[in-house]
Order: structure tokens, then sequence, then C-alpha cells
């Protein structure tokens, strides 16, 4: 259905927003509020829908970028730059080997897509599967955030990515088998995948969203200095 010219739903920069948002205000209970209350696991709830949204968006790119080798490599450099922003906020300190950021986890992801469909493509179907376990694995090994789970909900939702039944079921068990309960209100990002209109959306603007991830962690951090 169009409207004036544009699909109705929601294009890529409209659930980047959502993404960002959910992701801000999740972040903002870890860094300002006590884990305890009905406020502290509220936000952490709604900031669960952040994580699935982003894998979502990082397996459509990777149908439709230009390179994979570019985008691994802006992937790779934002995993880096927000490492010590990232420690800050969750242990207070700029070097934490035993948890590393989520865009660690995001990059797997994405190597994950490409050596699967390198080996695909040469025919060799079983490699690429191994090769995506491999590339879970890795992430268990440097402890990045949400581990196997971040790696296995990318593949899924690449591999499901023209079908919302087993998109949703798949996506929504890797979460809540190897994550944790509390990831139940992800559920509501499988929702918002559904309306998703196959447009990008955000202008040149976007090359900036990258920005947004290391800089909102520390701006949390400060304010934080202050309270």
């Amino acid at each position: 259905m169009e409207r004036n010219g544009k699909r109705s739903g929601l294009n890529g920069a409209q659930l980047k927003g959502i993404a960002f948002g959910t992701m801000v205000v999740d972040h903002a209970a870890v860094m300002l509020l006590q884990e305890t209350g009905t406020l502290y696991w509220s936000m952490r709830l709604i900031g669960r829908l952040a994580f699935p949204l982003y894998c979502f968006l990082l397996a459509e790119g990777f149908c439709h970028t230009r390179s994979a080798g570019r985008y691994l490599g802006r992937l790779a450099a934002l995993a880096v730059v927000s490492e010590i922003p990232f420690n800050l906020l969750n242990r207070g300190a700029a070097a934490d080997p035993m948890h590393q950021n989520v865009m660690f986890t995001l990059f797997l992801g994405l190597l994950a897509l490409w050596g699967n469909m390198t080996l695909q493509n040469r025919g060799k179907a079983f490699a690429g599967l191994l090769w995506c376990a491999c590339m879970a694995a890795l992430a268990e090994v440097f402890r990045t955030d949400y581990g196997w789970a971040g790696v296995a909900l990318v593949v899924c939702l690449h591999r499901f990515r023209a079908a919302e039944v087993p998109r949703t079921v798949t996506g929504f068990a890797t979460l809540m088998l190897g994550v944790s309960p509390v990831e139940i209100t992800a559920l509501f990002s499988f929702a918002l995948m559904n309306l998703y209109n196959g447009e990008r959306g955000g202008g040149r603007g976007q090359r900036l969203f990258y920005l947004s991830y290391p800089l909102h962690l520390l701006v949390l951090w400060g304010v934080a200095q202050f309270l």
C-alpha cells in the first residue's frame, strides 16, 4: 500500500530511531538508577526492543550493501571506538576484558552472514553453517554482549527475512533461550519488523547515526558523574 508515492509502514530510518530511543532508555536505567524498583525494570524492559531491531537492520543492510568489506570495516571501527565508553557505562572503568560492547557482536554477526554467503555460493552449504557456528563461538570466547545468541539472531533474521512467522519464532526463541526470560518484551520488536516497508529512509544523515552509539554512552556517563 502506498501513500503519496511512499509505501505505508516503517522505513529503515524510523526503525533505527526506535532502536536508538529504546537503547538510550535502557542505558539510562543502567547508568542512572539503582537496580531495584518499578522504574528501573520498566526501562530495562523497554530497552529489550533495541537489539533485535539492530540485528534486523544489519541483516537488511547486508542484503543491500555494495561492499560487505567496507560494511565490516565500519562496524569494526565503531566497535573499537565504542569500547571505552561501553566499559565506563557498565563498569566505571576504561578497560574490562570480561565484557565487550554489542558492536563486536554485530560485527561477528555480519561476518557470519558474509562467510556463509560466500561458502554457499561455492556449493558448500554445510561449511557455511559451520562458519556461522564458529562466529557464534567467538562471541562467547570474547564475551561480547548477547554472546552466541546475538550472532545466531542475526543469522536467523537474515535466513527468514521474507517469512514473518519463522522469523519471529526462531528469533524470539533464540533470545529467550540464549539470553534470559527478561527478553520477553523483545517480542514487540518482531512486530515492528513486520511493519518494515523495505525503504531505507533517512537520507545522507544515516552515516552520522554510527556516532550516536559511543556518544550517547559518553553523555550518560558524564551525567552520572554530576549526580
